[in-house]
């Protein structure tokens, strides 16, 4: 039940000009605590049960869905419950999971009325885990949210991180645009940027104009842009999110972010770490600085990030390409086109 706390104001950084990645280095607080050393009011139920039935059992709910992917209407969506026991006996639980309403069950677990029920033993020093398999209802609308709140392992309620319905990429389409990038690398093109863009999305899907407009800064400010100019700051302009813009319906979840102010200026939008894994193929990775603007394409691991630019592979790591564009002083954002 120990809590670490890092205040990670500077976890953020420009490695262009920063010596040293890591957050220990740039972090400007670390504490540990152990809140029922001076706990003295009464505990809740689901704490009680924690201690009671979890001691010494290290649980979690995952998702074949992380946190900044989407899933479309019939897409099949996998849970799964780990459990690690770091003590010298077996321990058996009870896993109980009610299905949301979004869902549909297609496998795993025992079907008790509305539940899926489990009875798993954990061995001494061991791991053990248990899935499941639903589908996303046709019947949901785009940008609904699915978020498990009934979802218990030994009593104590766990959840994984929500998952958002949207539009996506068929994988024929998924396929058709890896195709097409890896035409761009061999054969190049006249055109760059989100023309670009354009183009490939619609090689792939047949789609005219994805882009309702070629101009990046159409796209990214303004009236129907993803972000508005809030204020200038130090010289500089900051831009927060514009939600009524057409184009914020393109951005994936919670992978946007603004200029990054010191801590005691909250207004902007704050600044979300994205990994490899929360990429979907076709994915667009816009960054601008005073200076410079910068437009990629993800095409998964085998090909990584296409400049649009340079219309050539991307020589950075997609880790380290990812923290750069975290960098970018006005404002960054990673759009999915086909789900606006």
């Amino acid at each position: 039940a120990s809590i670490r706390r890092v205040r990670v104001d500077n976890y953020f950084f420009n490695p262009d000009i920063s010596t040293k990645g890591d957050v220990f280095t740039v972090a400007t607080k670390l504490q540990i605590i152990r809140p029922l050393d001076v706990m003295t009011n009464a505990i809740n139920e689901n704490t009680q049960n924690r201690l009671d039935n979890l001691q010494n059992i290290v649980a979690e709910k995952l998702s074949s869905h992380v946190r900044a992917q989407t899933a479309d209407k019939g897409e099949e969506i996998t849970f799964t419950y780990a459990m690690h026991n770091i003590s010298d006996e077996a321990v058996t639980l009870t896993i109980k999971e009610t299905l949301p309403t979004q869902l549909e069950w297609v496998s795993g677990g025992t079907v008790q009325g509305n539940q899926l029920v489990w009875r798993v033993t954990v061995p001494a020093h061991g791991r053990a885990s248990v899935s499941y398999t639903a589908k996303v209802k046709s019947t949901v609308a785009y940008g609904t949210t699915i978020q498990s709140t009934e979802s218990y392992v030994g009593g104590v309620r766990v959840k994984c991180e929500p998952i958002t319905v949207n539009k996506k990429l068929t994988t024929d389409q998924q396929n058709a645009l890896i195709q097409a990038g890896k035409d761009l690398l061999e054969n190049g093109s006249s055109l760059s940027g989100l023309a670009l863009v354009n183009d490939l999305y619609k090689q792939a899907t047949g789609i005219e104009n994805i882009f309702g407009t070629n101009d990046f800064l159409t796209v990214t400010e303004g009236d129907q842009g993803c972000f508005a100019y809030y204020m200038t700051y130090s010289s500089k302009n900051i831009y927060k999110l514009n939600a009524e813009g057409s184009y914020a319906k393109m951005l994936a979840p919670s992978l946007y972010g603004g200029y990054r102010l010191w801590a005691s200026e909250f207004a902007n939008d704050r600044t979300r770490l994205a990994k490899v894994q929360d990429l979907q193929v076709g994915d667009i990775l816009l960054g601008r600085t005073s200076s410079s603007q910068a437009v990629f394409m993800w095409l998964g691991e085998d090909i990584g990030f296409i400049s649009m630019s340079t219309k050539k592979a991307d020589t950075i790591a997609p880790a380290d390409r990812l923290e750069r564009l975290l960098a970018y002083g006005y404002y960054y954002a990673i759009m999915r086109p086909i789900q606006g």
